[in-house]
Protein backbone atom coordinates (compact mmCIF):
# COMPACT_ATOMS: atom_id res chain seq x y z
CA UNK A 1 0.00 0.00 0.00
CA UNK A 2 2.81 2.43 0.87
CA UNK A 3 4.44 2.07 -2.55
CA UNK A 4 1.13 2.89 -4.26
CA UNK A 5 0.61 6.00 -2.13
CA UNK A 6 4.23 7.03 -2.67
CA UNK A 7 3.98 6.59 -6.44
CA UNK A 8 0.70 8.51 -6.63
CA UNK A 9 2.12 11.28 -4.45
CA UNK A 10 5.28 11.63 -6.56
CA UNK A 11 3.17 11.80 -9.72
CA UNK A 12 0.89 14.46 -8.21
CA UNK A 13 3.88 16.51 -7.02
CA UNK A 14 5.44 16.44 -10.48
CA UNK A 15 2.14 17.34 -12.16
CA UNK A 16 1.64 20.37 -9.89
CA UNK A 17 5.26 21.51 -9.80
CA UNK A 18 5.73 21.02 -6.05
CA UNK A 19 9.48 20.89 -5.45
CA UNK A 20 9.55 20.95 -1.65
CA UNK A 21 10.29 17.68 0.12
CA UNK A 22 6.78 16.97 1.36
CA UNK A 23 5.78 13.39 2.08
CA UNK A 24 2.41 11.77 2.73
CA UNK A 25 3.54 11.36 6.36
CA UNK A 26 4.27 15.10 6.58
CA UNK A 27 0.78 15.81 5.21
CA UNK A 28 -0.71 13.56 7.90
CA UNK A 29 1.02 15.57 10.62
CA UNK A 30 0.07 18.87 9.01
CA UNK A 31 -3.58 17.77 8.87
CA UNK A 32 -3.57 16.83 12.56
CA UNK A 33 -1.79 20.02 13.63
CA UNK A 34 -4.11 22.21 11.59
CA UNK A 35 -7.20 20.55 13.07
CA UNK A 36 -5.90 20.79 16.62
CA UNK A 37 -4.96 24.43 16.14
CA UNK A 38 -8.53 25.16 15.03
CA UNK A 39 -9.98 23.51 18.12
CA UNK A 40 -11.02 20.14 16.69
CA UNK A 41 -11.25 17.70 19.63
CA UNK A 42 -8.25 15.42 20.07
CA UNK A 43 -10.53 12.39 19.93
CA UNK A 44 -11.73 13.37 16.45
CA UNK A 45 -8.26 14.19 15.20
CA UNK A 46 -7.00 10.82 16.45
CA UNK A 47 -9.86 8.91 14.85
CA UNK A 48 -9.75 10.48 11.37
CA UNK A 49 -6.20 9.39 10.47
CA UNK A 50 -6.89 5.98 12.00
CA UNK A 51 -5.33 6.10 15.48
CA UNK A 52 -7.10 3.76 17.85
CA UNK A 53 -5.81 5.57 20.92
CA UNK A 54 -6.50 9.33 21.23
CA UNK A 55 -3.47 9.53 23.54
CA UNK A 56 -1.34 9.32 20.37
CA UNK A 57 -2.20 13.00 19.90
CA UNK A 58 -2.35 14.06 23.53
CA UNK A 59 1.27 15.28 23.70
CA UNK A 60 1.17 17.12 20.35
CA UNK A 61 -2.15 18.71 21.34
CA UNK A 62 -0.69 19.86 24.65
CA UNK A 63 2.40 21.26 22.94
CA UNK A 64 0.29 23.07 20.37
CA UNK A 65 -1.91 24.66 23.04
CA UNK A 66 1.18 25.60 25.07
CA UNK A 67 2.94 27.11 22.05
CA UNK A 68 -0.16 29.12 21.12
CA UNK A 69 -0.64 30.29 24.70
CA UNK A 70 -3.94 28.41 24.90
CA UNK A 71 -5.34 30.36 21.95
CA UNK A 72 -6.58 27.53 19.78
CA UNK A 73 -9.91 27.51 18.06
CA UNK A 74 -11.52 29.27 15.13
Amino acid sequence: MYSLVDRLWRTAKQATGITRKITPHWLRHFFASAGLSKGVPVTDMAEWPGHRDPMMLAAPAWALRHRCGGRTGA
